[in-house]
């Protein structure tokens, strides 16, 4: 997708990108790139669940029970501490805001914006401790076989402590138009 216009030669009418834009580091050359390919009046709609505001006030205890949880079983289980300095893109998050205005530089004017909040089972928490990019940003520099035990490991537990069945987190869902 970084090279789209390289690739999409006629231009479409519509770009879906989902769960993915939290990963490009250079998102103004990105959605230059995407315009490109857009006809006039063309849409963009992409969504993702890393971005700052995708953990419910709610949920800091849960978040912060976790990851704690996690980093204990990973220095007593395996010798291993965090490399906090080691941030994987994906970990540094924008603001519904700031995607805004990137959007409107860019050229595109927003003419949707939603956050859904989604209940996120014990289940779906230890498969995302199975994605490697999630390990890279809560877990920098933890070989990823480990850090996805002990995640996993972890969630268990905390699920079992705070006797919950599931957990939301939000997504941020955009359509924006090609002005």
């Amino acid at each position: 997708v970084e090279q789209i216009s390289d690739t999409v030669t006629d231009s479409v009418d519509t770009v879906f990108f989902c769960n993915a834009i939290h990963y490009i580091s250079d998102k103004e050359s990105l959605l230059s790139d995407i315009s490109k390919t857009l006809k006039p009046g063309g849409k963009l709609v992409f969504n993702t669940s890393f971005y700052d505001g995708a953990h419910p006030p709610e949920t800091m205890l849960f978040a912060r029970k976790w990851m704690m949880r996690a980093a204990r079983i990973l220095r007593t289980e395996h010798g291993l501490k965090l490399h906090k300095s080691e941030k994987d893109q994906s970990r540094k998050q924008l603001t519904p805001t700031e995607y805004k205005e990137l959007l409107e530089r860019s050229g595109f004017r927003i003419t949707k914006q939603e956050i859904a909040k989604v209940q996120v089972t014990m289940q779906g928490w230890q498969d995302i401790s199975s994605f490697e990019d999630f390990i890279l940003g809560v877990m920098p520099g933890v070989p990823l076989e480990k850090a996805s035990a002990a995640l996993k490991k972890a969630v268990a537990q905390v699920f079992e402590e705070m006797g919950v069945k599931s957990v939301p987190r939000n997504w941020l869902d955009i359509v924006a138009t090609k002005a």
